[in-house]
């Protein structure tokens, strides 16, 4: 997938024009997924910083990293913000004009980044466990591949069946649910924490199969949840050399309440059943 990034460059006196790359910042404004990466030694941006600048461009770093979307995308961050960036901060933070980056999601874009350009002294790359904004970020894309409708697709909803109630990070619709998406992450090392949170979801699928139930986005009017609409789920599988007892726990609970599921470097089937239950419904 194509990414853009922008380099943070410190530069405390203009007028010497010396500067140290301290972060990176990387996005796609298409599915929302953005990133921002601060080097973890600043060793080198001190040894130029003779005016005690660095705190203030760090703070203004953080600032920025808390704008950007989360899970839940109320971070409020465009493409057109990142060239407005680069074309404005010409202080002692200034922003390198975005270039393009091919990379799974923006945390890889960043770790491609921070390994080339940015030259942290400690040299602390090493890739973390994907969490599940990696299979939200490939729902999206495949969406937007099938041509979906966005006003067909709500982001964050709360399904409530019977006496229970959960979330998922997609509802397809056209006033009634057609399809509930749920996005996992098997990577994650706390497996105890994730086999709950499987099981829990499992049984509130489970309740929907038998009675239905309703669908309550975040804005906008609440709709119906058939007992037979489309469940899928997108997820992120373990690593190979890791064994998850939350992955194989949720292998049986697709496989007994009838889930769609794909790993997020394929979730365009997905897509693919959410536009024909869309036309269905039509």
């Amino acid at each position: 997938m194509t990414y853009f990034f922008s380099l943070l460059r410190f530069v405390p006196d203009a007028a010497r024009g010396e500067f140290i790359n301290i972060g990176a910042i990387v996005g796609d404004g298409d599915v929302n997924d953005w990133d921002l990466r601060l080097i973890s030694n600043f060793k080198r941006a001190r040894a130029i910083d003779s005016g005690g600048m660095l705190p203030a461009a760090v703070s203004f770093a953080t600032e920025l990293s808390e704008r950007l979307p989360g899970d839940e995308d109320e971070g409020t961050m465009t493409m057109a913000d990142l060239h407005g960036l680069a074309a404005t901060m010409h202080n002692i933070i200034q922003f390198t004009p975005p270039e393009p980056i091919v990379a799974a999601d923006a945390a890889e874009a960043l770790d491609l980044l921070s390994r080339d350009l940015l030259l942290d002294p400690s040299s602390v790359y090493a890739r973390g466990y994907k969490n599940a904004k990696s299979a939200i970020n490939a729902t999206q894309r495949a969406y937007l591949g099938a041509s979906l409708p966005t006003e067909a697709v709500a982001r964050v909803v709360e399904l409530e069946t019977g006496q229970f109630r959960g979330g998922f990070d997609f509802a397809v619709h056209n006033g009634r649910a057609v399809q509930l998406v749920k996005c996992f992450s098997f990577e994650l090392p706390d497996q105890e924490a994730l086999s709950k949170s499987v099981m829990s979801w499992g049984w509130l699928v489970h309740e929907l199969r038998r009675g239905g139930g309703e669908v309550r986005p975040r804005t906008g009017a609440t709709f119906e949840a058939s007992k037979e609409l489309s469940v899928a789920s997108v997820y992120v599988p373990p690593r190979s050399e890791d064994s998850s007892l939350a992955y194989d726990q949720a292998r049986a609970i697709f496989a007994e309440v009838d889930v769609a599921a794909e790993p997020w470097t394929n979730a365009e089937p997905v897509a693919s059943i959410a536009v024909e239950r869309l036309a269905l419904a039509a």
